[in-house]
């Protein structure tokens, strides 16, 4: 006789979880952390962008104080007698226009005040990164600061765009009295801008960006 052997299969409790299928959920508190460290990587981010952005202005500006302004040209053709003025108003060039012991307005000493400026701006965004302390005040007056920095220097600009502007219509005024007068010495004139004036406005650019770059990173 063949014995029979029953095998008892498991009962599965009622009160027993299933979890099979089922997605662990993600813990809040990780959530928060991970929203909290990517909030943290987009503020140094915009941090950083706004330092970089400020101290290439500050760049620029310097650049632009060391920069030709404009070159003047007056003479017969083929024989010009040609000068030419920097940011900091010195005469360089050939003949009798090369005026020695003068000079016109001096806008370096501006654009390197602005340069100086920009660049303890720029300091003043990383300080917390370097652990560096600055006031309270000065903390709440930077956004105004950089403001009025970014304006002085789009008007030292705006100002030598217009001295040049004044300087290339009288030298163009004076040759046609010359030629009109039969003066066989003022037969031609040649006015060009200067790299100071174009370097000056991407100064001012990078700085404008400076300023939305920094209030947006104050912003988050």
């Amino acid at each position: 006789m063949t014995g029979i052997e029953f095998v008892d299969e498991p009962v599965e409790h009622a009160d027993a979880p299933v979890t099979e299928g089922i997605p662990e959920r993600p813990d809040p508190r990780n959530a928060g952390r991970s929203l909290l460290l990517r909030r943290w990587s987009d503020h140094r981010a915009r941090t950083a962008l706004a330092a970089a952005l400020t101290l290439a202005a500050a760049g620029l500006a310097l650049v632009a104080a060391l920069s030709r302004l404009y070159t003047v040209g007056f003479g017969p053709r083929g024989q010009l007698f040609s000068h030419s003025i920097d940011a900091w108003g010195n005469y360089h060039g050939l003949g009798e226009l090369n005026r020695e012991g003068q000079h016109a307005a001096r806008y370096g000493v501006v654009l390197v005040g602005c340069a100086v400026a920009l660049l303890l701006l720029a300091v003043q965004l990383v300080a917390p990164r370097l652990r560096l302390r600055t006031p309270r005040r000065l903390t709440r007056a930077t956004p105004y600061l950089r403001v009025g920095i970014t304006g002085i220097l789009a008007g030292i600009t705006l100002a030598m765009y217009l001295d040049t502007a004044a300087v290339f219509g009288s030298a163009r005024s004076s040759i046609q009295v010359g030629v009109s007068a039969g003066d066989p010495i003022r037969g031609d004139v040649v006015t060009a801008y200067g790299p100071c004036l174009w370097i000056a406005l991407a100064a001012v650019g990078c700085a404008a960006a400076g300023v939305v770059a920094a209030a947006d990173a104050a912003r988050g």
